[in-house]
């Protein structure tokens, strides 16, 4: 089950869930692309964690987040593992306080993750906390806002 390029994997697996299982919206996006996520979410910011070493290009272009390496190497980042628990942490324990505030209606929290581009840090970062949601059986969907995007303006290549 090797994909080597991103494209077969679906970026929405909203079909696989019945909408009574989905709790939570997980979208990565690059804040340099000036179109953040709308709406109420919990924030986890990439851009605290250290850079990636080197150019994460070498892995070859168009290479994301979504990448086992380069998901590795984001998750061997000092405070990525304390990112993703923390998030999760708090996105669990709000689902478990909501059906007390909305009278039974199933509700979402839904999470955002930010970095420069969206290509790498927090699309490892929002696969993490979407891996951490669905062990608890919590059903998540996960979007990335900018993968394919080019970098704007100052291409850094």
């Amino acid at each position: 089950m090797h994909h080597h390029h991103d494209d077969h994997i679906p970026d929405d697996l909203g079909g696989l869930y019945h909408d009574g299982h989905l709790r939570s919206i997980i979208t990565s996006y690059g804040n340099e692309h000036h179109d953040a996520p709308t709406g109420s979410a919990l924030l986890a910011d990439a851009r605290t964690l250290p850079a990636l070493p080197g150019p994460v290009d070498r892995q070859g272009p168009g290479t994301t987040g979504r990448d086992a390496t380069i998901r590795r190497e984001v998750m061997n980042t000092p405070g990525a593992r304390r990112l993703v628990r923390h998030t999760a942490e708090k996105a669990r324990l709000l689902l478990a306080a909501l059906p007390a505030w909305a009278g039974h209606d199933l509700m979402r929290v839904d999470v955002h993750v930010v970095d420069d581009h969206g290509h790498h840090r927090s699309v490892a970062l929002a696969e993490e906390i979407a891996a951490h949601l669905r062990a608890h059986g919590i059903g998540c969907l996960v979007e990335h806002r900018h993968l394919h995007h080019p970098t704007p303006k100052e291409d850094r290549s």
